[in-house]
């Protein structure tokens, strides 16, 4: 039975994690931004000074954008190729996940930690959207494995490896998301130092290659870009990590923002599982009071910790967004696990007899269908920020320049299904200046130098009449307009007419 449900496990996860993800394009501004930054390192042959239409862009490490280079570069420059890297590390987490619990309660248990957490909604969501959060949780899984594996093998040399492993892991988060990716590391060190961490100490967190593999493989990028690049050390710090948490990036901020956001996805992101937590607590609410946790439940405590610390962080913040939360179900996977396993028999005794059940194969099975159903129908249902439905109805190939006004929205995957830079132009020449970039009256005289040009202009709805405005003052004219909902495309030439 185990061999077999570990290869029905793994095609379970290739499955959910390959299936239909080339169907849909590319969507902006986040997966536009992400694939056109990978396809720049590619152009220019810089992969460590990501760019964003010719400008550095420090926004996140480099991690992620090498990953979808590395897509590119096997594949094409293709979705299949952008999300490759989603693709792979969500097989690969289902399948930590479930080498964990396998470590800790035995063979039947991670087949069912898998299971649970490929089908959860939130992580096979994020699987089919461009981030960095999926990738992130593919090394927090690893970092949970190694610590739980490094604590309970009697050997030695697996004692020293395995703590290596876990501080290889967090600098390799580091390395994706910057300082979110510490959050689980805090929770093992609270939890290393608790009653419980102390009576159960076994392995270290960290073992002194731990450290060092954490610090040279996370902080090795930023230290080679903070001294070779004027101001970075400010910015990281002022925008990337005090701005996050005080202010400056508002999203779903108040006292209510992680009531109303982050509650909603824990529960239906833990979908269809979340619909058992009552009956796991009404059946095993002993197995989960926090004073026998404390004391006698070691692992328990650390999925806790686990879950609790980053929340709370996250709550604190006043940027939150949904996928935030992405790496937290890798314990409410686990912590879903055990409480199964204590209604259906003591150390899953009674799971085989459980998977046989017609069932709950049945109900499983029509889940997974839905959720690729749900992948499928997304790709087929009209989208005005799908960037590849936008390149199929504006004339790209007869535009010298593609110039998008000030107002529209990120259109970066126009960007990299173009295959080229973007020319953004600011409506004043003092925003212009302000900015350092062109104005549209500077971007008007460039274009009446060349009879034989034209360029594409991408504007607001509100915004076209003020355009044809400034194009009739400069003796320009559209040569054809296509009307979008959010953005209106005019061709302009010398001497073009529309017709």
């Amino acid at each position: 039975m185990s061999r077999k449900a570990w290869l029905l496990l793994t095609l379970l996860a290739l499955v959910v994690a390959f299936a239909w993800q080339g169907m849909r394009g590319l969507s902006d501004p986040d997966e536009g931004r992400y694939a056109e930054v990978a396809r720049e390192m590619l152009a220019s042959g810089d992969v460590l000074h990501p760019q964003l239409e010719g400008h550095p862009h420090y926004t996140k490490p480099p991690l992620s954008y090498w990953a979808i280079a590395a897509g590119l570069r096997v594949l094409g420059p293709n979705e299949w190729a952008v999300r490759l890297f989603q693709s792979v590390a969500y097989a690969a987490t289902i399948l930590l996940v479930a080498l964990t619990a396998s470590s800790l309660w035995g063979r039947s248990s991670g087949i069912l930690a898998g299971v649970i957490y490929s089908t959860f909604l939130l992580p096979f969501v994020a699987a089919s959207i461009v981030t960095t959060d999926t990738l992130l949780t593919l090394w927090e899984a690893l970092a949970v494995y190694a610590f739980f594996r490094g604590r309970r093998t009697p050997f030695s040399l697996s004692r020293w490896i395995f703590p290596a492993l876990t501080g290889l892991a967090f600098g390799l988060a580091f390395l994706t998301k910057g300082p979110p990716a510490l959050l689980f590391l805090l929770a093992l060190i609270v939890w290393r130092f608790s009653p419980a961490g102390r009576k159960h100490s076994g392995a270290p967190v960290f073992s002194g290659l731990g450290w060092v593999l954490l610090l040279v493989t996370g902080l090795g990028w930023f230290i080679y870009v903070v001294t070779t690049t004027d101001g970075l050390m400010s910015y990281f710090l002022g925008e990337e990590v005090v701005g996050r948490i005080a202010g400056q990036h508002h999203r779903n901020a108040g006292w209510l923002g992680a009531v109303k956001i982050y509650l909603p996805i824990l529960l239906l992101g833990a979908l269809p599982w979340s619909v058992a937590w009552p009956v796991m607590w009404h059946r095993r609410r002993g197995l989960f009071a926090l004073g026998h946790i404390w004391s006698r439940r070691p692992v328990l405590w650390a999925l806790i910790l686990l879950f609790a610390v980053p929340l709370a962080v996250f709550s604190l913040s006043r940027s939150r967004l949904p996928l935030y939360l992405l790496p937290l179900f890798i314990p409410l996977a686990l912590a879903t696990t055990r409480g199964l396993d204590g209604i259906l028999g003591r150390d899953s005794k009674n799971l085989p007899q459980f998977w046989r059940r017609i069932r709950w194969r049945l109900s499983l099975s029509g889940w997974v269908l839905l959720l690729l159903t749900l992948r499928v129908g997304y790709a087929r249902f009209p989208n005005e920020a799908d960037a590849r439905a936008l390149v199929a109805r504006l004339p790209v190939a007869e535009a010298r320049e593609i110039v998008v006004t000030d107002g529209v929205r990120s259109v970066h995957g126009l960007a990299f299904y173009a295959r080229r830079n973007l020319l953004h132009a600011a409506w004043s020449k003092n925003r212009a200046r302000e900015e350092g970039r062109l104005s549209l009256k500077e971007v008007f005289d460039r274009l009446k130098r060349d009879s034989t040009a034209s360029y594409l202009f991408l504007v607001k709805p509100d915004g076209v009449n003020d355009l044809r405005a400034m194009l009739a003052r400069e003796g320009l004219s559209p040569q054809r307009e296509l009307q979008g909902e959010k953005i209106v495309a005019l061709l302009v030439g010398v001497g073009g007419t529309v017709p």
